[in-house]
């Protein structure tokens, strides 16, 4: 802007630019000195008015550093998340402090601040206000329900632009945590007046903290249990065991349970527990009651037949001991064994004759039946042949079939074995009188009421042929 200055009768006129400064001077009459230093004067005041309008202008329309559009009404926290780390169930934590702020230009009203379980907020009382830069104080606090992860929000709604405010939280809880195995036992049929055997039930700690273990109990009386005495402590990851049995004192049903008490985040854990008692029915049936086995070839075993043993009752048997009688052995009992209600055993035995003579015997079965000891009647005759005179015995099918007692050609048979007994004789056509042929009724188990031709010489080695269907043909040579 342009300098005017005057001394005397000059005037000096400067110019100010960026430039250096460039001056010159004039001769003026007085008279045109004042007209002119009034112009020059009215100028000057004129530029200065206009200078000072344009810079106002300029700060409204293009700020240096523009605020956002809501920075006339923003809130802001002191966290975006508050993190609680590890506290035991059922314990409150530290209090967290939160600090919230009208960080505008404007005043704001809270409305609410809000949290769910198992976070809580304090520190807000209703509906407040805050002018600019001032602050409000919240505690915010975490009381875990369960051991695990916790996760939840801090969410605070406002008059201000950026609401709802949001803050997170987060947090773990620690506990006991009492875990049972199996969660039931049914003892199903039980006789009255005796006691099951043992089931075991196992407590552990699956939790984080000791588990304190107050009390366990069971009920009602029927059902009873063993194991270690409470209180005691159970570590994190360790287990105790306890059993249980069933002793129904009446033919009904039966409902209890085994409680387990404890400090656990849980609470009291419990296995079920159920049974019925049944009357004694306790039967051991043994098929065939009678054993017999014929005519037996001395020191020849025969083959074996089967004694069935079958319990039918509904209470479990046990079979203590099977034993036969000699010259009778029993074989398909390995030591003692228990047959449940409707099982069988069954037992192969055998005849082995040591002389000629007619023998009895006994299969005796000992068992926790009220009939104990069971027995099966054994029979049977031990056959020989005596030097120079042929004997009759069979010893299975194949074996040979000798005739004793021929002291003339015209003498019958005097024994038969397995129940053969000789009903007729003739002489084949052409064939001398010493080879007579011999038709004997077989009344043996295998092939009863055949007739059996038995072709017979007084002495020699006999030998066998099928001719037929169940009729083998003898030759004595």
């Amino acid at each position: 802007m342009p300098l005017v200055s005057s001394r005397s009768n000059h005037l000096v006129f400067v110019a100010r630019s960026d430039r250096p400064v460039v001056g010159f001077a004039a001769v003026i009459d007085p008279a045109w000195r004042i007209v002119l230093q009034v112009m020059l004067l009215t100028v000057a005041l004129a530029g200065l008015v206009s200078c000072a309008g344009l810079t106002q202008s300029a700060r409204t329309a293009s700020p240096a550093s523009p605020a956002p559009a809501s920075s006339g009404s923003l809130l802001t926290s002191s966290a975006t998340s508050v993190n609680f780390g590890q506290d035991p169930v059922g314990t409150q934590s530290s209090p967290q402090t939160l600090t919230l702020t009208n960080s505008g230009t404007t005043a704001i009203t809270v409305n609410t601040v809000q949290t769910n379980a198992p976070f809580a907020v304090s520190g807000f009382a209703g509906t407040t206000t805050l002018s600019p830069s001032q602050s409000q104080t919240l505690n915010v606090t975490f009381t875990p329900v369960a051991p695990g992860l916790a996760s939840g929000a801090l969410a605070v709604t406002s008059s201000a632009t950026n609401s709802p405010l949001s803050i997170s939280l987060s947090g773990a809880g620690e506990g006991a945590v009492a875990s049972v195995k199996p969660i039931s036992i049914n003892f199903g049929n039980q006789t009255v007046g005796a006691a099951s055997g043992n089931q075991p039930v196992t407590l552990s700690n699956t939790g984080q903290l000791n588990l304190f273990l107050n009390q366990v109990s069971v009920s009602p009386s029927v059902f009873t249990m063993s194991g270690p005495t409470p209180p005691m402590t159970i570590i994190p990851g360790s287990s105790v065991t306890y059993n249980v049995a069933f002793g129904p004192s009446a033919p009904q049903g039966y409902a209890g349970s085994l409680t387990f008490t404890s400090n656990a985040y849980n609470g009291t854990v419990a296995t079920s527990l159920s049974g019925t008692g049944v009357t004694a029915t306790t039967v051991l049936n043994v098929s065939p009651a009678t054993l017999p086995f014929g005519s037996q070839v001395v020191n020849v075993t025969t083959p074996s037949q089967t004694v069935t043993v079958t319990n039918g009752g509904i209470t479990s048997i046990t079979i203590n001991s099977v034993q036969a009688t000699a010259p009778f052995t029993v074989t398909g009992f390995a030591g003692t064994t228990t047959l449940n209600s409707g099982q069988s055993l069954s037992l192969a035995v055998t005849f082995t004759p040591t002389a000629q003579t007619g023998y009895t015997g006994t299969l005796t079965i000992t068992s926790t039946a009220p009939s104990s000891p069971n027995t099966v009647s054994l029979s049977g005759t031990g056959v020989t042949q005596t030097a120079g005179t042929p004997l009759c015995g069979i010893a299975d099918n194949s074996s040979a079939i000798y005739l004793p007692g021929l002291s003339t050609r015209s003498h019958r048979p005097q024994l038969c074995p397995f129940g053969l007994e000789c009903r007729q004789h003739q002489v084949y056509p052409g064939e001398s009188v010493e080879r007579r042929l011999w038709r004997c009724r077989c009344s043996h188990r295998e092939h009863p009421g055949r007739l059996w031709p038995v072709r017979l010489p007084f002495f020699g080695e006999q030998r066998r042929r099928d001719v037929g269907p169940h009729q083998p043909e003898y030759h004595l040579l």
